[in-house]
């Protein structure tokens, strides 16, 4: 592709993006995470993917090369539930172009707070190219990305996994 293309997010198939997120929230406190709480709050990411996925894969870009975004990935069994922490993902921007050289890749990812009931699969090298999450959805149907932290704007994109 060259440079003088225009890339848009619907030209990478398979993978869903979520809107892009420009600030920063407050974690949720421990009487405001119902479906209904984390929906309110300006800037949180809800997503339910296809249900025939068994597993769901993230990956994210950022605007500048080793900005550093910070996210809670929660889960909820659906619209009735509560949202939990799945775990604490902390994001570095590489400098692998998506399409632009202020939309960018994230290369290395680091999980910490965990608490899944499955081992989650992680791809990140901190070598410039894309970094990935895969976990298995354990039959959760809504997922929440609450960013807590970041710089410039980031983009979130999942990408369902059958088997």
């Amino acid at each position: 592709m060259g440079t003088s293309q225009s890339v848009q997010i619907s030209d990478y198939p398979g993978w869903t993006p979520l809107t892009t997120m420009v600030a920063a929230v407050t974690a949720p406190d421990v009487d405001a995470r119902t479906y209904k709480d984390i929906k309110a709050l300006a800037g949180v990411q809800i997503f339910e993917p296809d249900a025939h996925h068994s597993a769901i894969e993230l990956r994210f870009s950022g605007t500048a090369d080793a900005d550093s975004l910070v996210f809670d990935l929660m889960a909820a069994r659906g619209q009735g539930d509560c949202f939990d922490r799945v775990c604490t993902i902390t994001a570095t921007v590489g400098t692998q172009q998506r399409a632009s050289a202020t939309n960018l890749f994230v290369d290395t990812i680091v999980i910490s707070n965990e608490k899944w009931l499955k081992p989650m699969g992680l791809v990140s090298n901190a070598d410039d190219y894309i970094a990935r999450v895969v976990l298995d959805r354990c039959s959760y149907k809504s997922w929440a990305l609450v960013p807590t932290t970041h710089t410039g704007s980031v983009i979130a994109e999942y990408s369902g996994v059958s088997g």
